[in-house]
């Protein structure tokens, strides 16, 4: 009994002690929710953060400090700090949910007045040009010129308050020839916490004349790149949130194509008559694919592939959403 009872108030007496042991805290977690949702939302291009405006806040740290002391102690403090913590990921799913989905801008344009710019570049002595896209949120559209004597022709809009126009400028030497197109964003417009981003809208015409190798950022944008008439060599997309459409020229010497990561709906047109492969690497991706396109491991593919000369290789590494694999 003596052994017996000093097992029941020993365990009595563990059981006190650990009543009386501090909680751990919530305010690291709390904090950790917080950025997370708010680099997520950021990512997504739902909404601009002013990361130099987030020490004005400065003070909420006293109040998590304060909350996370009294979370350790009482089980209604650790409750409210719970209760905070559900409030702001509410504030992110109620935000999502209320947005356009990433099938189309993540942007709003009504209200915004645009200012139209339109530029043009001559090819000069370029055999060959890279193009370099970086565009943070809108509408991109891109095709081939038509009976033009320029490289490029393009129609750029973008909004009067919080932009500047988009910076152009195209350089050639030793028969290479590099063309950017930028947006740019106005630093003495005055920038609140949390805003829904303004969207651009750039037209982008380029010449047949030159084999291109195009990159591309669209950010949370909806592009539409109709390649079919260009003479491509390269295409390479680093996506971010917002739909993405591509058709393919009918034919191109080993044709290569990446699309990095993204979320929203990627479709790829691919002519008939061109043998391609569509390798996906990672991601969590729905695929719809045509029929033509037979599915090996990772990959689609059609018949011919291997041995053609004019073929189409495509690798998506990562991503989030739908992909389809259409033949035109």
């Amino acid at each position: 009994m003596g052994d017996l009872g000093m097992r029941i108030y020993g365990t009595e007496q563990r059981t006190e002690e650990e009543d009386h042991r501090p909680r751990p805290g919530l305010f690291w977690p709390l904090a950790l929710v917080t950025a997370g949702v708010l680099l997520l939302l950021s990512n997504l291009g739902l909404v601009r953060i002013a990361w130099w405006e987030l020490w004005r806040l400065w003070p909420l740290l006293l109040v998590f400090v304060g909350l996370d002391i009294l979370s350790r102690h009482s089980v209604w403090a650790g409750a409210i700090v719970a209760v905070i913590a559900l409030a702001v990921v509410g504030w992110a799913v109620y935000l999502m949910c209320t947005s356009p989905r990433p099938a189309s801008p993540l942007y709003a344009l009504g209200g915004d007045e645009l200012v139209a710019t339109r530029v043009t570049e001559s090819l000069g002595d370029a055999m060959e040009v890279e193009v370099d896209l970086n565009m943070s949120v809108g509408e991109l559209y891109l095709a081939a010129l038509e009976n033009s004597p320029y490289l490029l022709e393009a129609d750029l809009r973008y909004p009067k308050q919080g932009a500047l126009a988009p910076r152009v400028s195209y350089d050639a030497s030793g028969g290479r020839g590099h063309l950017r197109i930028q947006s740019r964003r106005n630093e003495a417009e005055p920038v609140s916490l949390l805003l829904r981003p303004m969207g651009e809208v750039w037209k982008v015409g380029l010449s047949r004349e030159v084999p291109l190798s195009i990159r591309l950022e669209p950010g949370a944008s909806s592009a539409i790149l109709d390649l079919s008439r260009l003479r491509l060599r390269e295409l390479y997309v680093d996506a971010g949130a917002g739909r993405l459409d591509i058709r393919f020229p009918a034919e191109g010497a080993n044709m290569a194509a990446r699309i990095e990561g993204g979320v929203g709906e990627v479709v790829l047109r691919v002519p008939e008559s061109l043998p391609a492969r569509i390798r996906v690497d990672g991601g969590l991706r729905s695929i719809q694919a045509s029929g033509r396109f037979v599915r090996q491991g990772e990959a689609y593919e059609t018949a011919g592939f291997a041995g053609a000369e004019s073929r189409l290789d495509v690798l998506i590494n990562g991503g989030v959403g739908l992909l389809r694999i259409e033949s035109s």
